[in-house]
């Protein structure tokens, strides 16, 4: 959501993203856990964590979006906002 506080106008979009995982190791799991980063995600991981690189299979979407704020969207909701 992005508020133009002149004109009182919101402007608003949904952005979604998906990650396909190749299977990934119990020990990959657990060493994740031991780093504790997995307690300071909302998804409980951070899809470029160099122990998770090798998992990902692919992402459709922008990885912005799943690391918390679309960008593109961001962006364009931005410029509406603004005209």
């Amino acid at each position: 959501v992005v508020t133009n506080l002149k004109r009182k106008e919101r402007k608003s979009g949904v952005s979604t993203a998906k990650v396909y995982w190749k299977e990934i190791p119990d020990q990959v799991a657990l060493d994740l856990i031991a780093k504790k980063d997995v307690m300071y995600c909302a998804g409980s991981f951070v899809v470029e964590d160099e122990l998770l690189q090798p998992y990902v299979d692919k992402i459709e979407g922008e990885i912005e979006c799943v690391q918390g704020m679309p960008l593109a969207l961001t962006k364009e909701l931005l410029l509406q906002a603004k005209n």
